[in-house]
């Protein structure tokens, strides 16, 4: 390869026999003298306009790296022609290198070449190449390391061959990490979540995942940046954290007349989240229900993150279910989810429900019953750095098997999915796919067992939980326009299989809706109307869904 200094030398000392005034707008083109070569600077990006020769030359040094990385590595820049305040460039690219062969140690690279003495790649690769070999090293620990080429023989015109210089620095490990802001961060999201350890191995890569594993946190968010202070004898990580309002409440209280007419009885619903009140990341979640047609829910939801700073995440749910003066079921679950990551999570499962039958005369299919299962559960993540849209891809499925005990005993094995995905097209368009799903294999199915379908969660334009299913499958499509960072219209479409014991239903619905965060909180405000098997879509049969977040 040939330089370009003595070349440059001569450029600078014509250009200041030149005398412009301050501010002058000097315009830069590059050309060659042949068509070909001319096409292919046509393809090259350089700043025009400049207000001083120092800034032509800068630009000058960017396009001859531009030119080597297309493989002309023999280019010589022959004339720079000045005309008023116009500056000329003309280049003469000569023969195009099309492949380097570089040649290398065994310890220098982590990748397997089909040649075990060198590999080859394309010029407009090798700086590509060159940062892969040199982030291999400091994944390994050694942030310092660098990667260039040396010996550089041209083979023919279009192959040149070079050996590669790999320095290495020593490896780093992480000395200290100091947290600032929020100093009660919780340590078992600081080795689990943010996988940052003191005495482990230091690289950058290691910053970036903790840095968005900060932000993807419910509590937490970064004031900036991490930082890292090298000194001869020690490598310090200084993380900026501030806490989050993470305490959610959601509620709307009514009073109604009794049918008898004597006293009152509430109805509405009660959603409270407190999530990280101890600085632990635990969160204790608590919802109540009654939709004034004498169907009640309660259920409270406990979870411990990395209790005993371990992977695992104990998750202990009480639920209470009241039908009328039908039936009440009452149910424990826990599960005993391991974090392999970030994303995945595999765990056990253990589910025990109690049902009583509060009719007086006897109806076959609502008995009381005692039911106990075990299964596995696995959950994949992808979270999404979004205000607004906070997770990006979520799957969860769960296997149970076990034995329901009544007048007669039966083997049951019960199935639950839930997925969803979120596509953005751009920062404004996305759409969002989602998708639950749950069998119950077992013979002589009661009522007061099924799952309950319908509302919010399940497929909108129905009352809440108002569909019994032995099998469903629902699955909701929206496309969603952000108006701007905090806000969002979208559209509802969704449809639903129902099966009853041996009956089965298709179910739609279609609306409209808007969510948005204030001061108040996060507001979603729905409206669908949902259709029945063998009915036309009837704006009667349609349903109101409003949600309001208040954060604390």
């Amino acid at each position: 390869m040939k330089s370009h200094f003595t070349s440059y030398i001569y450029i600078l000392l014509s250009i200041l026999f030149f005398n412009h005034s301050f501010g002058q707008k000097l315009e830069l083109k590059i050309s060659s003298n042949d068509s070909t070569s001319n096409s292919f600077l046509q393809n090259i990006s350089y700043q025009k306009y400049h207000l001083s020769e120092k800034s032509i030359l800068n630009t000058l040094d960017s396009v001859t790296l531009q030119i080597e990385k297309i493989g002309f590595f023999n280019h010589q820049l022959d004339t720079l022609i000045k005309k008023d305040s116009i500056y000329t460039a003309h280049f003469k690219l000569n023969n195009k290198i099309k492949i380097i062969r570089i040649h290398y140690n065994i310890n220098q690279i982590s990748f397997e070449p089909i040649n075990p003495n060198y590999f080859e790649v394309a010029p407009k690769n090798l700086t590509k190449k060159l940062q892969q070999i040199v982030t291999t090293q400091e994944e390994k620990g050694n942030s310092f390391s660098e990667a260039s080429l040396q010996n550089i023989t041209v083979i023919n015109d279009t192959i040149i061959e070079a050996q590669l210089a790999l320095k290495k620095s020593s490896k780093r490990k992480i000395d200290k990490i100091i947290i600032t802001g929020y100093s009660n961060f919780p340590k078992a999201f600081l080795k689990h979540h943010l996988q940052l350890k003191e005495h482990t191995l230091f690289n950058k890569n290691k910053l970036n995942k903790a840095s968005m594993a900060t932000n993807n946190l419910s509590f937490s968010s970064e004031i900036k940046a991490p930082e890292v202070l090298f000194t001869k004898d020690s490598t310090i990580v200084y993380l900026f954290i501030k806490k989050e309002k993470a305490n959610r409440f959601d509620g709307l209280i009514g009073f109604t007349t009794n049918k008898t007419g004597k006293g009152l009885s509430f109805n509405g619903y009660l959603d409270l989240l407190l999530n990280n009140i101890f600085d632990s990341g635990e969160n204790i979640d608590l919802s109540w229900k009654n939709n004034g047609n004498n169907q009640h829910s309660f259920n409270l939801d406990v979870s411990l993150p990395f209790i005993f700073n371990t992977r695992i995440s104990p998750n202990v749910a009480l639920s209470i279910y009241k039908q009328d003066s039908t039936f009440v079921n009452t149910s424990f679950k826990l599960t005993l989810p391991y974090h392999i990551n970030n994303r995945n999570a595999i765990g056990l499962t253990m589910h025990s429900e109690n049902s009583s039958n509060l009719l007086t005369n006897t109806i076959t299919t609502i008995e009381d019953y005692k039911s106990t299962f075990f299964g596995i559960n696995y959950n994949y993540t992808i979270a999404n750095n979004h205000p607004l849209f906070k997770t990006k891809f979520n799957f969860y499925i769960e296997g149970l098997k076990g034995k329901r005990t009544n007048t007669n005993s039966n083997n049951q094995s019960k199935f639950n999915l839930q997925t969803n995905f979120l596509w953005s097209l751009n920062h404004k368009n996305h759409i969002f796919l989602q998708n639950r799903s749950g069998i119950i294999n077992s013979k002589n199915l009661l009522t007061n067992e099924l799952f309950r379908v319908g509302g919010n969660n399940s497929i909108r334009g129905f009352d809440e939980e108002s569909i019994p299913a032995s099998t469903y499958t629902t699955f909701n499509i929206e496309y969603r326009y952000a108006t701007n960072n905090s806000s969002y219209l979208y559209s509802i479409t969704d449809f639903g299989s129902i099966k009853n014991q041996n009956e089965s239903s298709q179910l739609y619905s279609l609306g409209l809706g808007y969510a948005f965060l204030s001061k108040l909180g996060y507001i979603n405000l729905g409206y669908a109307i949902g259709k029945y098997p063998n009915n036309s879509f009837n704006i009667n049969n349609s349903r109101i869904h409003l949600k309001i977040v208040n954060l604390f």
